[in-house]
């Protein structure tokens, strides 16, 4: 028996009782500091995807700036203005109205940061929702098509029983895997500043593995430097402490290497 859960999460969604778990307001802050502040999307983009939001208006709005973002480095107002008039999306997003209201209620974009894991943290409430009353159905009518013809015969073959039941679980697991595994479960359990010294040594590790010409390096070593507002000197330290961390043996004293490999 082959479920679509996918498929059946916005029915489910709709057939709660109550407001599914979300924070419209943190929502919209986040869209507005990016917006406001220049600097804002380098600092949720690898914490936040477009499905973490609920409004669906605000999903595609944060889709397009993800992409604006991957083509050009600007993502202010009349920049994603442009883009979303270019991809014939402005009014699916609320109008020029709607970016204005956004821009208008943002004050500044300081708590970004904090504001991006609570919508995270929503998003999982959702997915968490959906899975439990997935997994309900699929155990009901898994019940219904396959336990129960086991049970009413006599001399039922025990090995498929086992089979069947293997392949059970088997949908249990992926299912709960699928939430589980998410990349986002570490970065939820860390502070801010953490997170973003995350952030910074991945984007290091991506400009020293993929690109090859010197002058571009340099040039994009700079600009990040500016853009974390700390010097080059600073920017290579922090990554030459995150090369010795990731080391597989600490770093060792004299004493220790003689006790360990000799005098020779």
């Amino acid at each position: 028996m082959v479920v679509d859960f996918k498929q059946r999460k916005e029915q489910i969604l709709r057939a709660l009782p109550d407001l599914p778990p979300s924070n419209i307001e943190a929502e919209e802050s986040i869209l507005g500091g990016i917006l406001l502040d220049p600097n804002a999307f380098a600092r949720v983009k690898d914490i936040l995807k477009s499905e973490h939001f609920y409004v669906e208006s605000h999903r595609l709005l944060y889709k397009r700036i993800c992409e604006l973002s991957s083509i050009d480095s600007v993502t202010d107002f009349l920049s994603v203005k442009s883009y979303l008039e270019d991809k014939n999306d402005l009014d699916r997003v609320g109008g020029l109205n709607k970016l204005t209201q956004l821009l208008d209620r943002t004050v500044s974009a300081v708590n970004i940061d904090r504001y991006a894991t609570l919508v995270v943290k929503k998003w999982l409430q959702r997915e968490t929702q959906c899975l439990a009353n997935n997994l309900y159905s699929f155990a009901q009518n898994y019940q219904d098509a396959h336990l129960s013809d086991w049970f009413d015969e006599k001399d039922f073959d025990q090995e498929s029983v086992y089979n069947n039941l293997g392949l059970y679980l088997e949908v249990v697991e992926k299912q709960v895997h699928e939430l589980t595994r998410s990349r986002y479960r570490e970065s939820l359990s860390l502070d801010s500043e953490t997170v973003r010294a995350k952030q910074l040594i991945d984007k290091i590790k991506d400009i020293e593995n993929n690109c090859k010409d010197l002058v571009s390096k340099r040039f994009k070593k700079m600009n990040l430097a500016k853009q974390y507002k700390m010097s080059e000197k600073q920017l290579e330290s922090l990554y030459l402490a995150s090369l010795i961390g990731e080391q597989n043996e600490p770093i060792q004293t004299l004493a220790s290497l003689r006790e360990k490999y000799g005098d020779d």
